[in-house]
């Protein structure tokens, strides 16, 4: 298998470099700003940012004792507990910094907080927020003004202090040239985060700006340090990315992968006798996500299958395990034209093959990116690819006969599964296995943000259960998941049905009744 290995690494060294038409590679002169900016945060990591502090009374006298920080009630360190949108104008004091209690942390929307960028030269929204004014040109160090605040807090000490980070903008420290996200108003102003992993670059004349966000070096990294408990300032805490308008982003999605096991079991002829490879394992987002590279080349599984194997959407941030190598998804696209876009589509999960029962040892496909690059139409494909990031990384399919659908609110992109250039000659030594089709794929994006749909209603008629759904997301589609019992995680729960809700976000669907069944448990899956 060392052989194979070797050729692999090869390989990946001649790939062509991926194309893309919408972005350019890097911020062009005369670059501005608009659109809409989405901002997630992760409770548990603003939670635990300092992973311990000290305890004091009410009247802020050290009690002598210390604790740990946890993402739980009474043990959060900081969390953002308000949200206030174009139209908050100022927090009074005191009356807008006191909280509650109990307090929680805000919820959070499905894609994040949306918070759309201010115009130039007047302001658009109420009265203090900023205007915008960066140019990439002219003014590098301008704000990006957003309509947006936040109140954070802490339960740790309860009642505990807050602050108000009013008026958002980002914008580049002319002091160190760092993206950062400040507040522009009031007694909290000043730089909160700065990014991390940024992604810059001008679409359409416009600035798209994609980062991870941490305390860093900012003037409330430094305020906080050491206040009551020394914070972990370079923790990710959450993502912001700026999509200019006109441009579509994703907000979840999910891949089916059908691998026909007769078609795997024919190739790399030119290594042995066939079958080579057999499936061993099918680990999904979940499952891949917890295991290391070892323990998925190792793990024992004894419920896998060659076909409806789900691989999940990653989201824009991902933290990996040592030796794994999954992808956050940085896919944007200019509606009504897929092909141009910038980025990729990360999708977790990973198969395992064994090469001949597992006497020479194990391949693992998977950690997938889907992506475009039209130069690999030369290569007999359609442009769009599965890359499988497992080092050494390189294209493990090209998706032929391919089919492209765009609704108002998703997207998707269908084909077979043709096995790339590069693994057929490089690392199965059989170059006729180029464009062997051995499985069919389907992903679904969805390009706006989920409603919370609701089971509304439940009526029982000729041995059938019917249950309507309101509140979906419009021409989307859903799994119904029912369960005789609670206590089991949902990924145990059973596909009972699946359908789509109508243009008024409705739906419906008939389920047998089973009259030996004491009760049974329903909820809708998206995607």
């Amino acid at each position: 298998m060392k052989r194979i290995m070797n050729c692999k690494i090869w390989a990946a060294n001649i790939l062509l470099v991926v194309s893309s038409t919408l972005a350019s590679a890097s911020v062009l002169p005369n670059t501005t700003a608009n659109g809409v900016v989405y901002l997630t945060y992760d409770r548990a990591a603003w939670a635990t940012v300092a992973p311990s502090a000290d305890y004091y009374t009410i009247g802020g006298v050290d009690t002598g004792t210390n604790g740990n920080s946890a993402n739980a009630n009474g043990q959060r360190w900081i969390y953002p507990d308000l949200f206030e949108g174009t139209n908050w104008v100022a927090a009074v004091y005191p009356a807008d910094y006191l909280t509650p209690l109990p307090d929680f942390p805000v919820s959070q929307p499905f894609g994040g907080f949306v918070l759309p960028v201010n115009t130039y030269t007047s302001n658009s929204f109420a009265a203090n927020h900023e205007i915008t004014s960066y140019n990439s040109t002219s003014n590098t160090n301008g704000y990006i003004g957003l309509g947006g605040s936040f109140r954070a807090t802490s339960d740790f000490n309860e009642p505990g202090a807050s602050v108000w980070w009013e008026h958002l903008a980002l914008a580049q420290d002319p002091a160190d040239g760092i993206w950062k996200l400040y507040a522009t108003s009031g007694p909290g102003q000043g730089s909160i985060f700065e990014l991390r992993n940024v992604i810059a670059e001008t679409i359409n004349g416009n600035l798209h700006l994609s980062g991870d966000y941490v305390f860093g070096n900012t003037d409330w990294s430094q305020f906080l340090n050491g206040y009551n408990g020394i914070i972990d300032t370079n923790r990710i805490l959450g993502h912001i990315e700026l999509i200019p308008a006109g441009v579509t982003k994703i907000f979840a999605g999910k891949a089916v992968i059908n691998y026909n096991q007769s078609a795997w079991e024919a190739l790399a002829s030119g290594y042995g006798p066939t079958p080579v490879l057999t499936l061993s394992a099918f680990f999904n987002q979940a499952q891949a996500n917890a295991l290391s590279q070892n323990q998925l080349l190792n793990n024992v599984q004894a419920n896998y299958s060659y076909t409806n194997e789900i691989y999940a959407m990653n989201g824009a941030t991902v933290t990996n395990l040592p030796t794994r190598y999954t992808q956050p998804t940085s896919f944007i696209y200019q509606r009504g034209n897929l092909t141009n876009q910038t980025g990729s589509i990360g999708l977790g999960g990973v198969a395992r093959f064994a090469v001949y029962g597992g006497a020479y040892g194990n391949l693992l496909f998977g950690d997938y990116t889907l992506q475009y690059d039209s130069s690999r139409i030369a290569l007999g494909g359609t442009g769009w690819y599965l890359e499988d990031n497992i080092p050494p990384a390189a294209a493990a399919f090209d998706l032929i006969n391919v089919t492209v659908v765009e609704t108002n609110s998703s997207f998707t992109i269908s084909g077979d599964l043709g096995v790339s250039f590069e693994v057929a000659n490089f690392l199965y030594s059989t170059p006729a296995d180029t464009l062997a089709d051995v499985g069919t794929f389907n992903f679904t994006g969805y390009t706006a943000p989920f409603t919370t749909p609701v089971i509304s209603q439940l009526t029982a008629a000729d041995g059938n259960l019917v249950l309507q759904a309101t509140n979906g997301l419009a021409s989307t589609g859903y799994t119904l998941l029912s369960t005789t019992n609670l206590a089991l995680p949902t990924s145990a729960w059973t596909a009972t049905a699946t359908g789509s809700f109508d243009g008024n976000g409705v739906s419906s669907n008939s389920i047998s009744i089973n009259p030996a069944e004491p009760a049974r448990f329903f909820q809708l899956q998206q995607p």
